[in-house]
């Protein structure tokens, strides 16, 4: 089981992998900023692109932050019936799920392994603990009546809910291996996080029912592919 207590000593010995690779590659030149995209399929059969920048004070260790933009491959529909039964209410908001969100990260990075004669190209293993920040936490939703009679499908009333009780953040760990090429990397990681991707609607009550999207998702795992430019 993961644990956040596992988490941290996995980043502890992460760190200390780095420390002697640092002093060894004193005789080059440091790139101190990092532009870079990265897209991801999760287990909550969704996609996500994340564009960041990163700040190196050292070689192989920086700070970044990402802003995760997300979509659901499905697009899951909520309705019900008023206790009269005499209209049918649906939520007519496309999203139930997050869309945007803040990611502040630690990046964390091994001593390169060179694989030409020229050390032009190069692997190294990088990992990034951080935090996701979904905003706004608590997701608002459009929900729209109509009469409960074959034929028609006119909304006669609308009313707008808000979720309350959201988390504000999660922690997250990317790992992945990086292909060096002068200012060019590429990568192929894996994503661990307890990002609930459907944390902003979990609350909402619309006429006694509670939604309750994509359950049984306890934490979210990601396969991400990544190109960043180092200047």
């Amino acid at each position: 089981m993961v644990t956040n207590r596992n988490i941290t000593y996995l980043i502890i010995l992460f760190a200390l992998m780095c420390i002697p690779g640092y002093s060894q590659s004193d005789k080059e030149p440091c790139k101190y900023w990092t532009a870079g995209l990265s897209a991801a399929l999760t287990n909550y059969d969704a996609w996500e692109i994340e564009p960041s920048i990163a700040y190196h004070p050292i070689r192989y260790a920086g700070v970044g932050v990402g802003i995760l933009y997300t979509k659901t491959m499905g697009k899951p529909s909520y309705s019900g019936y008023t206790a009269d039964q005499s209209l049918i209410w649906f939520i007519a908001s496309d999203d139930l799920n997050y869309v945007l969100a803040l990611r502040p990260e630690l990046r964390l990075a091994t001593p390169a392994v060179y694989l030409d004669k020229d050390q032009e190209l190069a692997l190294s293993l990088r990992v990034s603990p951080g935090l996701t920040i979904p905003f706004p936490a608590n997701l608002p939703h459009n929900v729209e009546y109509i009469p409960n009679r074959v034929g028609v499908n006119t909304a006669v009333a609308y009313d707008r809910v808000t979720n309350t009780g959201a988390k504000a953040c999660y922690y997250q760990l990317k790992t992945a291996i990086a292909l060096e090429m002068d200012e060019i990397t590429l990568s192929l990681g894996y994503n661990f996080s307890n990002f609930d991707l459907y944390g902003g609607s979990r609350n909402i009550i619309v006429e006694g029912k509670r939604l309750k999207p994509a359950t049984g998702i306890k934490y979210m795992h990601s396969v991400s592919v990544g190109v960043s430019y180092s200047f």
